[in-house]
């Protein structure tokens, strides 16, 4: 039994095509009509639907319209509008302009040359009209228009620059990179990173959105970087004032002796006779932040606001001049990478857990920690529960208490990890391996019976007392009180690659007593768990005999 239902056209068979109806296949429609003829027959007469008869009936008038205006009642469009005869004489013009350039092979051919020999020709063309005739409308020479004159004249291979690369549009002129409005956009998008890694509960998710956004941003990185150097590659001789023989001489009232019309600003040698020694009187300071007046620095497109926390190179600086904010951050940023950890990996094994442990958790506790390494008791217990938290899932440990757990894994706990990356920095500083961070304030000093000591900065008596706590807990201070410290034959070790000094740290800091503070170890734990107390007091046992070690509370 045969289907009733036509098939389906194929791909290849020719589909009905849309039928336009010319002014004057209008015009009859609208006459059989007039006749008396009714629409289902009209349309049957001329093979057209009910519904398209009645709507050339309701645009009769439209029709008649367009007929009366048009002058070729054949054409299928409704109306011809007239162009502007100026503006058809103008591209004429244009046109055989182009087309000299062309054959003379000139280089500055582009749209934007194009689209402002055309404003001219046309003011040109539009002052010499009669002053009787109707004025001339007003031409802009867009975008659009350009565009149109292409098409009209067959123009495919005018050379296009600058805002002119992408005319296919009437649109304002496409907005472009400067080097204040580069960094405002890769700052947002920091912050919009940071907004992103802050509230996603998922680690891994937030870790692989930061890795996709800092990838793609590389190429306007790249290119902010470009636009730095490019904007100060400026000639020496911009930053030198002129010779006073090469600036204007004055004029005189003495009406016979003629002005000097030598340039203002000469390239001069500001050197000595012997050109071997730069002459500071000649060298004009530079413009701080490119003001010449300090008044002028609000005139700038951007201004400071405060804000209470600023992240500069991965450390957050609050603004009561202590790192509580960053601390916080830190341990946070500890906490989700540790539990990132528990989640995927399965084995809780010592070996693996220390080496995720190294590896992934405690480079973010690590990091920069010379300069924020806290002083208060509160801060330091956080950063101890991150590790003392991930420690107490090792398999075969679980009866120990922090104190134990850090002997038999042979790990230091964060406090004493802080202290020994401030001294090893000092040692730094003091072997010229790293640059000193005071203005030359730290500098060795040797004595045959002391040995090498570094020396630091007393600190204000005027000072207010909040200003001396943060003034005694900063690295120029307690980074040198805590190497002065350590016994004479690890200071005196000098000469030598940084790994020899650690070795011999190391030893050392083993036999020093290591008692961190910790949640719930308040009432067990020592006064002070710091190299500095622990070596004077053992020094003081060692002295007077006694073994009671540090007080406790």
């Amino acid at each position: 039994m045969s289907s009733k239902r036509s098939a389906p056209p194929t791909p290849g068979s020719s589909e009905k095509k849309r039928k336009v109806l010319s002014l004057a296949e209008k015009m009859d429609v609208l006459a059989v009509i007039d006749s008396g003829l009714g629409w289902s027959a009209t349309g049957k007469k001329f093979g057209l639907h009910e519904a398209t008869v009645r709507t050339i009936w309701k645009t009769s008038e439209k029709i008649r319209q367009s007929v009366r205006e048009s002058a070729d009642v054949s054409s299928k469009v409704a109306s011809v509008s007239r162009r502007d005869p100026l503006l058809e004489k103008m591209e004429k013009i244009l046109n055989r302009w182009i087309s000299e350039q062309v054959d003379q092979r000139k280089s500055n051919v582009d749209g934007v040359a194009i689209r402002e020999k055309a404003r001219s020709i046309y003011d040109h063309l539009a002052e010499k009209e009669p002053s009787g005739s109707s004025p001339a409308p007003g031409f802009i020479a867009s975008h659009g228009w350009f565009h149109r004159f292409k098409q009209r004249f067959s123009l495919h291979n005018i050379a296009r620059t600058g805002d002119d690369a992408d005319e296919d549009d009437d649109t304002e002129t496409r907005p472009v990179f400067t080097i204040m409005k580069l960094r405002n956009l890769l700052r947002e998008a920091d912050n919009l990173t940071e907004l992103f890694t802050d509230q996603d509960p998922i680690q891994e998710r937030s870790i692989k959105f930061k890795r996709v956004v800092d990838e793609g941003l590389i190429p306007y990185k790249e290119t902010l970087r470009s636009m730095e150097a490019s904007a100060c590659q400026k000639p020496i001789t911009a930053f030198f004032k002129p010779s006073p023989a090469s600036t204007p001489a004055k004029k005189h009232s003495t009406p016979a002796t003629p002005p000097v019309t030598t340039p203002a600003r000469q390239p001069v040698t500001p050197a000595t006779p012997d050109n071997t020694t730069l002459s500071m009187s000649s060298v004009s300071p530079i413009p701080l932040c490119g003001f010449d007046d300090p008044d002028d620095t609000d005139k700038g497109e951007s201004h400071i606001t405060p804000t209470p926390h600023v992240k500069c190179l991965g450390v957050y600086l609050s603004a009561d001049g202590s790192f509580s904010h960053h601390i916080t951050e830190t341990v946070r940023k500890a906490r989700g990478m540790a539990g990132w950890v528990m989640r995927t990996f399965a084995s809780r094994e010592p070996e693996v857990m220390l080496t995720l442990w190294k590896a992934l958790v405690q480079p973010l506790l690590d990091y920069c920690s010379q300069l924020w390494s806290p002083h208060k008791k509160a801060d330091i217990q956080r950063l101890e529960a991150v590790q003392r938290s991930f420690t107490k899932h090792i398999r075969g440990l679980h009866d120990l208490n922090y104190w134990n757990l850090l002997k038999t894994l042979g790990i230091y706990s964060q406090q004493r990890q802080r202290e020994r990356y401030r001294a090893i920095y000092i040692w730094k500083v003091l072997e010229k391996q790293v640059p000193d961070p005071t203005s030359s304030a730290l500098q060795p000093h040797l004595n045959e019976r002391t040995g090498c000591k570094c020396s630091r900065r007393t600190l204000p008596s005027k000072a207010p007392g909040r200003c001396k706590t943060l003034l005694s807990a900063s690295l120029a201070h307690e980074g040198p009180k805590t190497f002065n410290s350590l016994p004479k034959n690890v200071r005196n070790i000098t000469g030598c690659s940084v790994n020899t000094f650690i070795y011999g740290l190391d030893k050392i800091l083993w036999t020093v007593p290591h008692e961190p503070p910790a949640l719930g170890y308040t009432a067990k734990c020592r006064t002070s768990n710091t190299i500095t107390d622990h070596v004077a007091l053992l020094d003081r046992d060692a002295r007077t005999g006694s073994s009671g070690g540090p007080p406790r509370l």
